[in-house]
């Protein structure tokens, strides 16, 4: 003959139902719980690069400021007033300030770009950017190096410090 079977308080049936929503509730929080943790990330590297946008700026105010100081102090000099100690040490001021601007620049567009990565909104236009070589291996610079000075970015190349491609 033949065998049936019906199960009369269909408990089984019930307990796979319940266990598969379960799963789906479980999922749906993972789920919500990946875009916390995206979202976060995306603010920290934004916060990140906000700040360091905010210490270029500063860091650009010393450079003019600087500059400005080594121009008065050579019209004193040319003057008589000034000694040539006190004009190499504003040149070294200025220099210095040179370098943590492009140290920022660095920083800040790492950060611009870990912004975007952490969003998942990268393209290819960003690997045609300018590089500077250091030395843990090359770091992104970006389309920073269009506002350094001319001659500064060819003192950069001859030293093979920025390398286009």
């Amino acid at each position: 003959g033949i065998d049936f079977k019906l199960p009369l308080f269909l408990r089984e049936g019930r307990g796979e139902y319940k266990k598969a929503k379960l799963k789906i509730t479980e999922t749906n929080l993972e789920l919500n719980a990946k875009r916390w943790q995206i979202e976060n990330k995306v603010r920290s590297y934004f916060t990140e690069a906000s700040l360091l946008q905010q210490q270029l700026n500063t860091v650009t105010n010393m450079y003019n400021n600087y500059n400005i100081l080594l121009k008065t102090e050579v019209l004193r000099f040319n003057n008589g007033e000034s000694s040539l100690f006190i004009i190499n040490s504003r040149e070294n001021k200025v220099i210095e300030s040179v370098q943590k601007q492009i140290e920022l620049k660095v920083k800040y567009f790492k950060a611009k770009y870990a912004v975007d990565w952490a969003a998942g909104l990268l393209d290819k236009a960003y690997f045609k950017y300018w590089v500077i070589s250091s030395l843990s291996g090359f770091t992104l610079l970006g389309k920073c190096a269009m506002s350094l000075p001319f001659s500064l970015i060819k003192n950069l190349l001859k030293f093979h410090l920025i390398v286009a491609f």
